[in-house]
This record gives structure tokens, sequence and C-alpha cells, in this order.
């Protein structure tokens, strides 16, 4: 992308903004993790990763030891389309399901879109451990339901400037 895709202006704010203020609509506490540059105030608090650079599963495994709860809400920071409709279906869904993982889908899934039960963290440390970066790998040792998105936008994903023009364009 060439920039910070967390940072990107969304709307009048910054689209992590955007998505921690979606979240912050329907669960008790938002964390950020990750650090984002000292000059950006948001009232969110964020922790660093525990092993930096360690992509997505890395990041998981940090949110999940600091949670307090049973179950966590993700969302990755190149999601500027979710709303928090779309959080408040994944986060009931996972109420009454007896899976550890609930992810968002249209055509695909996707797992930085998604709730995750905090037993999961075994399974995300492991895969930390050896060395396994692939979340893809990872899901496939849960048991995960999918919550069907039919508006596209929603689950969009920004990875180039090309991606955030289209986006804009239809937002």
């Amino acid at each position: 992308m060439g920039t910070n895709k967390a940072l990107l202006p969304l709307q009048g704010k910054t689209v992590v903004e955007h998505i921690a203020g979606e979240m912050a609509a329907v669960v008790p506490q938002v964390v950020l993790v990750g650090l984002l540059p000292q000059a950006i105030r948001l009232p969110w608090p964020s922790i660093p990763d525990i092993q930096p650079g360690r992509g997505p599963v890395g990041g998981l495994v940090t949110a999940l030891q600091h949670l307090q709860t049973e179950w966590l809400l993700v969302c990755a920071c190149d999601m500027p389309g979710v709303t928090r409709h779309l959080f408040a279906a994944l986060v009931d869904q996972a109420s009454h399901s007896p899976a550890q993982c609930i992810l968002a889908a249209d055509s695909r899934v996707h797992p930085l879109c998604a709730v995750y039960h905090r037993s999961t963290l075994a399974v995300f440390r492991q895969a930390l451990d050896a060395g396994q970066p692939r979340m893809q790998d990872v899901i496939a040792k849960l048991s995960v339901e999918r919550l069907l998105v039919s508006d596209p936008k929603l689950l969009f994903n920004i990875n180039t400037p090309e991606d955030w023009v289209v986006f804009q364009a239809h937002a």
C-alpha cells in the first residue's frame, strides 16, 4: 500500500477510528493491537504485539492473552467498510454457538473479521511458537461457523492504492 492503512482518511476520521468506533458500539471494551505513531491520539488503549512482526497470528495471541471476556471480536485495519451491524451479528451468532470461531464470509472467509472464543488461545500460541503464520492453517484446527455477508462492501479489503480508490468510489 505504501502507507499505514489504519491512518487513511475516511469520513472525517481515520480508518482505525471508524473501525474501533463501530466496535465500541457493540462491545464494552476496544483495545488496539500493534503500535500506532505516538502523534495519533485515540480514545482506546493500544498494546504492542508480544512478538512484533509475526503477523495476524501474533496479533491474535496478544489480544487473546489480554482478553477479559469469553469472546474476542477482531477486525483488521484494512477493512474500512465494516459496520456496527456486522459486528453485532458476529457477536450475536457467537453467543448462541458451540463453535470456537465465527468468521464473516462472502465468497471466502475473513479470519480477521471474526469472533474468537478464549479457548482458541492455545491453538494460536502453538501456531506462533511453531512459526506457522498462515491464518488459514490455524483456522483449520478450530471449530468454525460462518456468518454470510451479502454486501461485498462490508468486507472489502484494501491492500493497494487502487483498492482504496475503488472502495472510496463505492462508499
